[in-house]
């Protein structure tokens, strides 16, 4: 099936629900396209929900298995501070007059980088406001990684466990 717009084929469409309680499981192998060969050891050990293994495993990070839009997801806190870090990475090119800030969001992310490393767009909706550290919900207009493209898409993550910090 053919996903609307301009994001290609997908498997799966998925339109204006709530994901939540996804599990988390290694990250595929980098391929050639990984930044480094430090992002590709650390991806083999690197645990992520954003595959989204409930839904369907992806192969390869460039075929789309899932489309998105209109929807929230819920992450565990990990795979959602590696967003909101690319998100405020994101936020300063942009207004540093860098367009739609191109791969700029990548730049400087050393813990993240397994995670990052899978994801090809990620634009920051216009709809959003400031992001800061402090913000519980990032709206992308686009997003396509891991398996999956997206848009208008809400991120937030999962309550913390008691006694459980950031």
């Amino acid at each position: 099936a053919e996903a609307p717009g301009h994001l290609g084929p997908s498997q799966l469409f998925i339109h204006q629900l709530v994901l939540q309680g996804l599990g988390k499981s290694a990250l595929p192998a980098a391929s050639a396209a990984a930044a480094d060969t430090a992002v590709i050891l650390q991806q083999g050990s690197a645990m992520s929900a954003l595959p989204l293994w409930a839904v369907g495993h992806a192969h390869s990070r460039s075929l789309p298995q899932v489309f998105i839009h209109n929807s929230t997801v819920v992450l565990p806190w990990s795979d959602y501070a590696a967003l909101l870090s690319a998100a405020l990475r994101w936020q300063v090119a942009a207004a540093a007059g860098a367009g739609e800030a191109g791969g700029s969001w990548r730049q400087g992310a050393n813990v993240t980088a397994p995670i990052l490393a899978g994801i090809m767009a990620f634009q920051v909706s216009p709809l959003q406001g400031m992001v800061t550290e402090e913000t519980s919900e990032l709206l992308l207009s686009e997003y396509s990684g891991w398996g999956v493209n997206a848009t208008h898409i809400r991120f937030t993550f999962e309550p913390l466990a008691a006694g459980q910090t950031r």
